[in-house]
């Protein structure tokens, strides 16, 4: 019976997760990350491309999936023009088989032919593990992957290092390489570039670049460059010890280890990592969460599903509260503290405890002299600029929705760009619609993403107009001093204090999010008497922001043309909308509590 062929997402999960998963997947996980909610962080998951090549189970709960797709096949058509300009058209071959298997045979042909010095998009096959290859230069023995990222970081040694010790067995090799999105000081609408680099940052993040005062503000950029795309800082780039770098890429590959500053990561042996992964298509039970889990190259995303297993007194908590690393040292060490905690949370299950500033902010958003602005913005970003002087994957504003309250009334507007048209001009007049003729406060919920984007679009405009962005500057600072962050009532833990937020409900489980707690007044609808209650996420046509992006990125290129874009349009004012009244309702919800406290626990 022919074994079923091993790719490289099934290496990545032997890497970072049990044997179990290495084959199988739970389907209808809550994926939710016991993290802290990360807005970086999702959008680097948001834009990951290597699940597309795979097509594996991650696949098909994906509703970005098509837009990715679209954005991949851009990408990836300007590479090749790329390497077609550097090397000659004569010199190349493109791989272009769909089907794995036929892949394989024209892949082996055209090596045979000796008609071309580079092949890409080669696939090859060793026992039953197929290596997909970016690029193979046979002139120079050296295989390249391609990552659609500005970045690299641990979990990168993976895929080279799969790739290139299958390949190996075909043919010597002598250097590998990562081609990554290049970024500019002055970045170009629409400009695609791409780096060719040789070593790769071993964090298991990205590299937080340090500004230094060695570093003349000429080369700040070109030292941040160096710091994302292969970790290396200032002092190492600048060192007199001339030796390879130890993050350089052929040097692990090629010795197997990956030499870190604590410890030494040593890799398996192909032929070993074949027969362990082929062994574990026979595994079908979930064991407890270990390292296995939570490696040095990632984390299992399953980790709720593994914790609610075995520990389900402590299962579906949100980082805050209950981090891997939390759970990981509970399972070895029994730390009774983390179930403490966890019971904490739920003998208290519901509670009210405002401290004097939250009360002074309650007194601002209920008197109703003060003119109030609650807005939320809905962006986009791209794998490259969107406009002049936006870095590739930096988010963009494309909607504002505003609700200004004075004097008992409620004033709206709901504003949605065309992605197509963004320009400075939209940014001035952003600043300008939320400043609102100068009111007294503004009302977010996680002001860290309405913040940044206000910060960058001044940013841009000082970049380009020193006049505008003078203008605009005493109103900036008017709203970024004079913002109110809704979040701050629901997200302060400290789970080592046994603290908990103002406002508490066991059952959100430590998670904030405006929708998680929209949910819960929802749900309650017939308990509590709220002035304003929105429409339930789920009934809208747009229910989250990754929908709103993906609706923007394909107004963006061309695919969702005029006619539909003014539909489109209609269906993105009502979610944006929906974000801020459920703002509103918050602050009517948090009243309510404050008058019912004997009730809350029956919530």
């Amino acid at each position: 019976m022919q074994k079923e062929k091993i790719l490289f997402s099934h290496f990545l999960r032997f890497k970072t997760m049990q044997p179990f998963f290495v084959w199988n997947s739970v389907d209808n996980l809550n994926y939710s990350s016991l993290e802290s909610e990360s807005l970086e962080d999702e959008n680097e998951q948001l834009w990951n491309f290597d699940d597309l090549l795979d097509n594996g189970d991650e696949n098909k709960n994906d509703k970005f999936i098509v837009t990715k797709s679209n954005v991949y096949l851009e990408l990836t058509k300007k590479f090749i023009e790329d390497i077609i300009l550097k090397y000659g058209y004569e010199n190349i071959y493109v791989v272009k088989s769909k089907k794995t298997d036929e892949a394989i045979k024209e892949t082996v042909e055209i090596l045979k032919s000796n008609k071309y010095r580079i092949i890409l998009f080669g696939v090859f096959e060793y026992k039953n593990a197929i290596a997909r290859v970016d690029l193979l230069d046979l002139e120079k023995r050296k295989i390249s992957c391609l990552k659609l990222s500005t970045s690299t970081k641990i979990k990168d040694v993976l895929k080279i290092y799969w790739n290139f010790q299958i390949i190996r067995n075909f043919l010597e090799l002598k250097n590998a390489s990562y081609f990554l999105i290049s970024t500019n000081e002055k970045p170009k609408k629409g400009e695609i570039l791409f780096d060719e680099i040789f070593n790769i940052n071993l964090n298991k993040n990205k590299k937080k670049f340090k500004v230094s005062d060695k570093i003349p503000n000429s080369q700040e950029f070109f030292y941040k460059k160096l710091s994302n795309q292969q970790g290396i800082g200032y002092d190492e780039w600048n060192s007199n010890d001339k030796k390879i770098f130890n993050n350089s890429i052929f040097k692990i590959v090629n010795e197997k280890k990956i030499e870190l500053k604590n410890k030494t990561i040593y890799l398996e042996e192909i032929n070993y990592a074949i027969k362990k992964i082929n062994s574990f298509k026979n595994v079908d039970k979930i064991q407890n969460f270990s390292e296995l889990d939570n490696g040095p190259f990632g984390s299992n995303p399953n980790v709720n599903f593994i914790v609610e297993q075995f520990y389900p007194e402590i299962a579906n908590f949100s980082g805050k509260v209950l981090s891997k690393k939390s759970i990981l040292n509970f399972i070895e060490t029994r730390n009774i503290t983390y179930i403490q905690f966890i019971e904490y949370l739920k003998s208290v299950n519901a509670r009210i405890d405002l401290s004097i500033n939250d009360e002074e902010i309650l007194n601002i958003l209920n008197n109703p002299k003060n003119s109030i602005v609650w807005y939320d913005f809905e962006g986009f970003s791209l794998p490259f600029p969107p406009i002049d002087g936006v870095e590739p994957y930096k988010q963009i504003v494309f909607q504002l929705s505003i609700k200004k309250t004075y004097k008992n009334k409620i004033y709206t507007e709901n504003i949605v760009y065309d992605p197509k048209k963004i320009d400075l001009n939209v940014f001035v007049e952003i600043i300008e619609k939320i400043y609102s003729n100068g009111s007294d406060y503004f009302v977010v919920f996680n002001k860290s993403y309405e913040n940044t984007r206000i910060k960058e679009m001044m940013n841009l405009i000082k970049e380009n107009d020193e006049e505008k962005h003078e203008k605009l500057l005493y109103k900036y600072n008017h709203i970024i001093e004079n913002t109110i962050d809704l979040a701050d009532f629901f997200s302060k833990y400290k789970a080592n204090e046994f603290i908990l937020p103002s406002i508490f409900f066991s059952k959100l489980k430590g998670y904030y999010s405006i929708k998680k707690i929209e949910k819960l007044i929802t749900e309650n609808k017939e308990k509590l008497n709220l002035k304003n209650f929105i429409i339930p996420y789920k009934e809208l046509v747009i229910q989250n922001g990754v929908l709103a992006m993906s609706k923007a990125i394909d107004r963006y290129l061309g695919i969702i043309g005029d006619k539909e874009w003014e539909d489109e349009k209609i269906n993105l004012k009502k979610y944006c909308e929906n974000d801020v009244m459920a703002m509103i309702m918050v602050v009517e919800f948090i009243n309510w509590t404050i008058k019912h406290k004997d009730k809350i626990k029956d919530l």
